[in-house]
């Protein structure tokens, strides 16, 4: 069975099938979305949810929230949120059993790289990789309306939904059409970024802003003051203001009464509050006429109905200002269920997987929501040609290999052709001799004192350890590894021993690269910033930042004086090694970069990404 998530910047929601019917997963005192937060104790445990909340009252320093709009960052705190919704499903089913597939839904603008943080996330929650589908959120409220109205609203094929998506923290729109029993994606979705958020958030804020421009002086000093009194005061206010916000959209005005002074009272009328919020939905409003006017050519006659999902548009203005925009207000429809209709539309669609089981092995372009071609490959930005894809050519195993406990990540040969490694999940390394197969060595990193990012997996019942990438030495008398628990190790070939661990970075390393002559180590991984290691010594030379993402691949030029990193935004970074100076950009995938090479003269780089176009740039 599928449990359908919808992780979102305030609240998280779950669904299963309960006899054929999608049903919502219950948390605490039968609630049915758990806050987005998680609360890190001193020894590093992880609580989440209302836990979280609740310890957080305390020292609300501890508290983080919304790191949504931060999601490179915050991936182990992500994993947290989606293990405790995993286990409150497994504890909601009569059986017991325990769940190791999902449907992930995320919004419909999301890069590849951040699909592939959250397949990460969902790893590290408990999920067993493969099982894991990705969703578009769209697209998973429009199944669950579609179910929801399928004997009393007459939908047909061809028909055209504009899903505009207000919830806690951002706003999305997209434009899908029917096609038989998925949804086409007919132009890039629109929404909020993370520098202008839009949502309930933002609406809270804005009423407590007026609040304390509005309040007494003494009220004012209590809600502003720095110490731990100040920080209560305004977690105290941020949740009396959410509560005022829901009851503007039943009556035409309320009042709060905040209890730190003489019970002073603020009171807010839904016509004030609607000039508040009034620029940021217009805001809204104005993307999605572009992106149906401008992006997709259509006329406004030609969509069926605005669909509304997510909290905020409850609020009665919003509705008001999309009728306006459509022309008719009977078209714009609140989903029922608005907060639960993306992850009941996610259960909903494990529902179709399962149902045809060939679909439900490996993970679809449809299920992300986008219609793509792939019947050409890209392969030269340079000579912009366009090439066919060869045939598959005859090919037959010749020796397997085993002997690791989990996934083997990383790969390689020694420069005499003569040895394999081999990195896996399992915390070690095997050394493997070609030509007969027999393992030479398993390499066993030596216990640490944990790291940061170790103790972070650990809290949520992770191991934090695992072998990302591996790379003879150019001599191949050393071997470098990357490890899950941001550690490098330097591993001597021919006794197995471990030379050397090279500490500096904070979270898991993805890539390392050996210079040509073997005297420099670059590293990258879950972190915007590249290093530079002297291997005779372990000394850190240089870090290279200035980029805003983490690193994925990376090669040394066959001279050494150029380094290509690929970038988890889909580009390349030319960095000049010398002088640590960042040379160009290179831009052009739509998806990650996992591997890079320069060909041997230096003059050409090859690119391969999960776009599935290898690009060759000069």
């Amino acid at each position: 069975m599928d449990l359908g998530i919808d992780f979102g910047t305030c609240y998280s929601s779950a669904a299963l099938l309960v006899d054929g019917l999608p049903t919502p997963v219950r948390f605490g005192h039968n609630l049915t979305s758990l806050p987005s937060c998680v609360y890190e104790e001193e020894q590093g445990n992880l609580l989440v949810g209302f836990a979280a909340e609740h310890r957080g009252q305390r020292e609300p320093g501890r508290l983080k929230c919304e790191f949504k709009r931060e999601l490179e960052d915050y991936i182990p705190y992500v994993g947290a949120v989606l293990k405790a919704l995993k286990q409150a499903a497994e504890q909601q089913q009569s059986h017991g059993d325990s769940l190791t597939s999902a449907v992930l839904t995320v919004p419909a603008r999301y890069e590849e790289h951040q699909r592939f943080l959250m397949v990460e996330a969902a790893t590290l929650a408990g999920f067993d990789p493969p099982r894991v589908q990705i969703l578009s959120e769209p697209e998973a409220a429009a199944l669950y309306y579609v179910w929801r109205n399928r004997e009393s609203q007459g939908i047909e094929d061809g028909d055209i939904f504009l899903i505009y998506d207000l919830g806690g923290g951002t706003f999305d729109a997209s434009l899908l059409q029917k096609r038989g029993d998925s949804y086409e994606l007919l132009t890039l979705p629109v929404g909020s970024e993370k520098n202008l958020p839009v949502g309930g958030a933002e609406f809270d804020l804005k009423i407590s802003q007026d609040l304390r421009r509005r309040c007494s002086p003494a009220l004012r000093e209590a809600i502003e003051r720095k110490d731990l009194q100040g920080e209560r005061a305004r977690l105290l206010l941020r949740d009396q203001c959410i509560e005022l916000k829901h009851r503007l959209s039943e009556v035409d005005e309320a009042v709060l009464t905040f209890p730190l002074t003489s019970l002073e009272e603020y009171v807010l009328t839904r016509q004030a509050f609607e000039g508040m919020i009034a620029p940021l939905i217009v805001e809204t409003v104005e993307q999605c006429r572009d992106m149906v006017e401008g992006k997709a050519g259509l006329r406004w006659e030609q969509v069926q109905r605005v669909v509304m999902v997510g909290g905020s548009c409850r609020i009665p203005y919003v509705r008001s200002m999309l009728g306006e925009m459509l022309g008719r207000l009977e078209d714009v429809v609140l989903v029922d269920n608005p907060e639960l209709a993306v992850c009941l539309g996610a259960a909903l669609y494990g529902m179709e997987l399962e149902r045809r089981p060939t679909k439900a092995k490996s993970k679809s372009k449809k299920a992300a929501g986008v219609k793509c071609q792939n019947q050409t490959t890209d392969v030269g930005a340079a000579t912009g040609k366009r090439w066919s894809r060869p045939a598959v050519l005859p090919s037959r195993v010749v020796r397997t290999l085993t002997g690791h406990d989990r996934m083997v990540v990383s790969v390689a040969f020694s420069p005499d052709g003569l040895l394999i490694a081999s990195g896996s999940q399992d915390n070690t390394i095997g050394l493997w001799n070609v030509k007969n197969g027999l393992k030479t060595h398993t390499l066993v990193p030596k216990e640490r004192p944990r790291s940061v990012w170790r103790r972070v997996f650990e809290s949520i019942g992770l191991e934090g350890r695992g072998v990302h990438s591996v790379m003879f030495s150019p001599d191949g008398r050393l071997l470098a590894s990357g490890m899950a628990d941001g550690m490098i190790r330097l591993w001597e070939v021919t006794s197995g021993q471990e030379l050397r661990t090279l500490h500096g970075h904070s979270y898991e390393v993805h890539s390392v690269a050996f210079s040509p002559d073997g005297r420099l180590l670059a590293s990258g991984g879950f972190a915007p910033t590249i290093r530079l290691w002297e291997v005779a010594s372990g000394r850190e030379l240089r870090t290279l930042s200035g980029h805003e993402n983490w690193v994925r691949s990376m090669t040394f030029s066959p001279d050494g004086r150029l380094l290509a990193v690929g970038i988890g935004d889909n580009t390349i970074k030319l960095w000049e090694v010398g002088s640590g100076r960042e040379l160009r950009t290179l831009s052009g995938h739509k998806g990650l970069v996992n591997s890079i090479t320069f060909s041997p003269n230096g003059r050409l780089l090859a690119s391969g990404s999960r776009d599935g176009t290898i690009k060759l740039w000069q």
